[in-house]
C-alpha cells in the first residue's frame, strides 16, 4: 500500500492547486493520510509523504521557459504530424507549423524563426476540438514560425509511410476505415460508422485506452506463462506487439505499455499487482503532462476500481462473473461516457459485452497486416461490420447526460467505492447509502431542472455562420442551423449542444435564408435529430406557437439576391426583445426604419456576421440595442466583423459579444 500512498500523494500534489481539480486532490491527499495510518504509519513515512506532497507541487506548478527569443532553434523533433512538428530543445516544447512536412520523429533538427508567441484561443466550433488545450495539456504553450529549417540528424522512422503500407491492402473503404481506426486511431469523424460508435459509447475505446493493445498482450503472457515461463512470456509479447508500438510511438499509450512491461519482468515476483500498477503510475508522473492524458486517467480509474472489487466478483458464480465485471466497468465509464457525448445510450451496456468482445479477437485476426499479410475472408467481415455499426436506428436509444461537472463526479465515485465495499461483506446499511447516493447523483444529472426554471437564448458558436437556440417555456427553437462544407455541424456542434441543455427535439427550426453558413446543417439535423417544423422564406408567415415570432423584412419576396431575402426575426421573452438579423442589407435596414420607425430592441444579432453591407450607423441608431452580438468564424477569410461596423456600435455605445472571441453566448431569463 505504500507505492499506492506514493500514487495518490503526486497526484493530489499536481491537482490540488488546480481551480478544477482541487477538490481530487484534498480527497487524494485525504486518503494518502488514512492509507499511511491504516498500514505503515511511522514519522520517517509521514515526512517522506510530505517530502513527496510538496515536491510534486513545487514540480508541477514550475513551468521552465528556453531562453530561446528568435534566431536559430536546435532540438529534437518528438512528434511530427503532415502540417506541424513539435521540437523539444532540453526545456521546453515548441508548436512549429509546417505546410507539406516530411521531418519524422527523432530528427535533430535546426530552425531559423520568429520569436515565440503565446497561442491565442482557436476554437472553431462549440464542442469542437480546442488545439491550444490539446497543446497545452502536453506542456506546449508557445509557437515558432519557420524561415528555414536544417536537418542536422534524419531518422528513419517514417510511421505515415507504414501506415499507407498497411492501409493499401484493403480494397473496400469501409475495411480501411475500420482498420485505420483500430490500429492507427484515425478515421473519418464524419462517417456514420463512427457517429455510431460514439452515439453507443464506445468511440473512446479507439482513440486513447490502448485497450487493444492490453488484450493481445495479456493473452499472448497468458498462453505462453505455463510452457515458458512469465518472464519469457512478457518479453516474446513485446516483440510481437513491436509492430503495433511503433505505429503509436510518439503515444501516452506506448509508454505505458513499455513501463508496464519492464515492471513486470523486473519486479513481477516483488510486487503485488496494485502496488505494480500503483508503481507504473507514479513513474509515468515524471512527465508532469500525462495526468492530462485520458489515456492515463481512464486506465488508471477501471483498473484500480476492478482491484478493489476483486474480492466482491469473487464471490459470484464463475458463469456471472464477466456479467457482474461489465456492470461495474460501465458504472466506471459513465462520467467518462458523458464527457464525450453528453449522452449515454441505453444499450452500451450490452454493447460493451458483446462488441468489445469482438473487436478485441478480431484485433488479433488483423495482426497479420502488420506483418504486410492479410487474411483471405477478413475483408468482408469487416464490411458486414461496417454496415452493422452504421445502423443509425441505435442514436434513438440515448438520453441526455451532460457532463458531469468535477465536484459531482467525484461525490459519484466515492458512493460507488461505499456501495462496492459494503455489499461485498453484506452490510446493508451502508450499501444502500452508497447505492441511494451514486443513483441519485445520476438523477439529478438528467433530470432537467434548470430547463423548466429558467428561459434561455443562445447564440451558439458555428464558426462562421448563424444558429441560435431559444428555449421558452419548455418548447426548444432553432434559428439558422450555421453551415460548413468540410465539418458536418449537427453532429459535431449542434447535437452536443442540444444534449447538453437536455433537449430531446426541436419544436421548429427557422431558417432566414439559404446561404452556406445559415442552413447547410439542416440535413444532417433532421436525420440525426428529432426536428417536428422547418421554416423558411417559402411558408412563412407568422409563427404564434409558445413563442411568437415576427418576420420583419416584409419585402423579401422582391429580391432575387439571397442576402436580400433574409428573413428578420423578432421575438421577446421575460420582456426583453431580439432581432436575429441573418445576412440582411442596409436596403432592408432602410425599409425597416420605414415600416417600423418606433421599433426599439434589447439584444440585435448583428447582420451578416458583422460585415459592412450590414449595420448601417442609422438602423443601429434606431434601434438602439443594449448589446450587439457579432457571429463570426475565427480569423475568417473575410476578416467580419469589419472595422465601420465596431466603429458604428462603439460610436453608439452599444455593448459588442463576439463568437469568435467568447465561443457561445447565453442570455438566462428567470420565467
Amino acid at each position: 500500500m505504500w507505492l499506492l500512498t506514493i500514487l495518490f500523494l503526486i497526484i493530489s500534489s499536481y491537482t490540488i492547486f488546480d481551480k478544477n481539480l482541487y477538490f481530487l486532490g484534498v480527497i487524494l491527499f485525504s486518503l494518502s493520510i488514512f492509507l499511511l495510518k491504516e498500514h505503515d504509519f511511522s514519522k520517517k513515512k509521514v515526512l517522506i509523504a510530505i517530502s513527496i506532497f510538496i515536491i510534486g507541487c513545487i514540480y508541477k506548478n514550475i513551468h521552465i521557459q528556453s531562453p530561446f527569443n528568435g534566431g536559430t532553434l536546435t532540438g529534437i523533433v518528438i512528434k511530427s504530424s503532415s502540417n506541424y512538428i513539435i521540437v523539444f530543445d532540453g526545456l521546453e516544447r515548441f508548436y512549429v507549423p509546417l505546410e507539406n512536412n516530411t521531418i519524422n520523429i527523432f530528427s535533430i533538427v535546426q530552425i531559423d524563426g520568429s520569436k515565440p508567441s503565446f497561442f491565442s484561443s482557436n476554437v472553431k466550433y462549440e464542442n469542437g476540438f480546442n488545439f491550444q488545450t490539446y497543446l497545452n495539456n502536453s506542456g506546449i504553450y508557445r509557437q515558432i514560425y519557420p524561415k528555414m529549417y536544417t536537418k542536422l540528424f534524419n531518422s528513419y522512422i517514417n510511421c505515415s509511410t507504414y501506415f499507407n503500407n498497411v492501409i493499401s491492402l484493403y480494397n473496400s473503404e469501409k475495411s480501411k476505415e475500420i482498420v485505420s481506426l483500430l490500429f492507427f486511431g484515425e478515421t473519418d469523424y464524419l462517417s456514420q460508422f463512427y457517429i455510431s460508435l460514439k452515439n453507443f459509447g464506445l468511440s473512446y475505446i479507439f482513440s486513447s485506452s490502448g485497450i487493444f493493445l492490453s488484450f493481445i498482450k495479456s493473452k499472448i503472457v497468458s498462453f505462453l506463462s505455463e510452457k515458458i515461463g512469465y518472464k519469457k512470456a512478457q518479453i516474446i509479447s513485446m516483440i510481437l506487439l513491436t509492430p503495433i508500438l511503433f505505429i503509436k510511438i510518439d503515444s501516452f499509450i506506448v509508454r505505458r505499455i513499455v513501463l508496464s512491461f519492464l515492471v513486470n519482468t523486473i519486479l513481477y515476483k516483488y510486487l503485488s499487482k496494485i502496488e505494480k500498477i500503483s508503481l507504473i503510475y507514479s513513474l509515468l508522473l515524471i512527465d508532469k503532462y500525462a495526468i492530462n492524458q485520458s489515456a492515463f486517467y481512464i486506465p488508471l480509474t477501471i483498473v484500480l476500481f476492478m482491484n478493489f472489487s476483486s474480492l466482491y466478483l469473487k464471490q459470484k458464480a464463475k458463469y456471472l462473473k464477466n456479467f457482474y465485471q461489465s456492470i461495474i466497468v460501465y458504472l466506471i465509464m459513465i462520467p467518462f461516457l458523458a464527457s464525450f457525448n453528453n449522452s449515454l445510450n441505453l444499450l452500451t451496456f450490452l454493447l460493451n459485452i458483446a462488441f468489445l468482445s469482438i473487436f478485441k479477437y478480431q484485433y488479433l485476426f488483423l495482426y497479420p497486416s502488420l506483418l504486410m499479410l492479410k487474411i483471405p475472408f477478413i475483408e468482408k467481415v469487416l464490411d458486414f461490420e461496417y454496415d452493422i455499426f452504421s445502423f443509425s436506428g441505435f442514436k434513438y436509444f440515448s438520453i441526455n447526460f451532460p457532463e458531469m461537472n468535477i465536484n459531482l463526479s467525484i461525490f459519484y465515485y466515492l458512493f460507488l467505492i461505499i456501495f462496492i465495499a459494503y455489499k461485498e461483506i453484506n452490510f446493508k446499511r451502508i450499501y444502500k447509502v452508497g447505492l441511494i447516493g451514486f443513483t441519485s447523483i445520476l438523477i439529478i444529472n438528467l433530470m432537467p431542472i434548470t430547463q423548466t426554471i429558467f428561459n434561455e437564448v443562445s447564440f451558439i458558436n458555428v464558426g462562421q455562420g448563424d444558429a441560435t437556440y431559444i428555449r421558452y417555456n419548455n418548447k426548444n427553437y432553432l434559428i439558422d442551423t450555421g453551415g460548413n462544407v468540410k465539418d458536418d455541424l449537427a453532429t459535431n456542434c449542434l447535437i452536443p449542444f442540444l444534449r447538453k441543455k437536455k433537449v430531446y427535439y426541436l419544436d421548429a427550426v427557422f431558417i432566414t435564408h439559404y446561404d452556406i453558413d445559415h442552413y447547410y446543417a439542416l440535413d444532417s439535423l433532421k436525420k440525426n435529430f428529432i426536428v417536428k417544423s422547418v421554416y423558411d422564406y417559402n411558408n412563412f408567415t407568422q409563427y404564434k406557437g409558445n413563442l411568437i415570432v415576427y418576420n420583419i423584412n416584409s419585402k423579401f419576396n422582391e429580391f432575387v439576391e439571397e442576402n436580400s431575402r433574409s428573413l428578420v426575426y423578432h421575438f421577446s421573452i421575460s420582456n426583453f426583445s431580439f432581432l436575429i438579423m441573418g445576412d440582411a442589407t442596409i436596403e432592408i435596414e432602410k425599409n425597416i426604419i420605414n415600416e417600423f420607425p418606433n421599433l426599439k430592441v434589447d439584444y440585435l444579432k448583428v447582420g451578416h456576421h458583422g460585415s459592412n453591407t450590414s449595420s448601417s450607423y442609422e438602423f443601429l441608431k434606431s434601434l438602439s440595442p443594449k448589446e450587439a452580438i457579432i457571429s463570426c468564424g475565427v480569423n475568417n477569410i473575410y476578416h467580419h466583423p469589419h472595422e465601420e461596423v465596431i466603429n458604428n456600435l462603439n460610436k453608439l455605445k452599444i455593448k459588442i459579444r463576439r463568437t469568435d472571441k467568447e465561443g457561445t453566448i447565453s442570455y438566462i431569463f428567470c420565467r
